[in-house]
């Protein structure tokens, strides 16, 4: 996911951190104390004495996403943004990026494939067994896992994304992609394929995708 409402990825990570009620954050591991960089930015990311906790972290996240803002639509997602009015398009979800990178980090996921079946529930199995870890458990546990502080904040967003913000069920089969098939060639997903896709697509049968 690169950006959706200011809540791509690596900007979420912004918004979570200065979401925190403590001088620490309940998202990041055990034995982490430092600064979260973004766009020229610090931010503390220190973790807590106890390290990182599902709940704690899914609370913290909550008030990142603004769950609760007033909506002047039937129906929003997060932040009292409307969330596009949803149809047949949500039979069939498509998450690219930022969740497909994690699930193969993680390994529930094989690297070399270009899609994979999943669900949100299968983010949230994973952040209940890495948040608990600490920083060099977690390293040893995951070898692939790439910013290890922030496993468990990237682990519970996504999930809170999908069920909280978008409404999916916790069983929902999503496809998580890497690339997509075009004839003959396997073309990476990012934002402005799925823009091209969605413009060309005849009677907008195309999915959502989530970048």
């Amino acid at each position: 996911m690169s950006a959706y409402l200011y809540y791509g990825g690596l900007a979420a990570r912004v918004e979570i951190l200065k979401a925190k009620k403590r001088p620490f954050s309940s998202c990041i591991l055990r034995g982490f104390s430092g600064k979260y960089t973004y766009n020229g930015e610090d931010y503390d990311a220190s973790a807590s004495p106890e390290g990182a906790a599902y709940d704690k972290c899914k609370e913290e996240i909550d008030r990142a996403l603004k769950l609760d803002a007033p909506c002047a639509a039937k129906n929003c997602t997060f932040g009292g943004v409307w969330n596009g009015g949803g149809g047949a398009g949500q039979d069939t979800v498509y998450v690219a990026s930022f969740f497909y990178g994690k699930a193969t980090q993680i390994g529930w996921v094989d690297m070399g494939a270009p899609s994979a079946k999943s669900s949100p529930a299968a983010f949230r199995a994973a952040a209940e067994k890495l948040c608990p870890l600490s920083v060099r458990e977690a390293k040893a546990t995951y070898p692939g896992l790439l910013d290890v502080p922030y496993a468990c904040m990237d682990l519970v967003y996504e999930y809170t994304l999908l069920v909280d913000g978008f409404g999916l069920a916790p069983a929902k089969e999503i496809t998580l992609v890497e690339k997509v098939k075009h004839g003959e060639y396997l073309i990476k997903a990012t934002w402005p394929l799925g823009e091209a896709i969605d413009a060309v697509a005849p009677k907008k049968r195309v999915a959502r995708l989530l970048l």
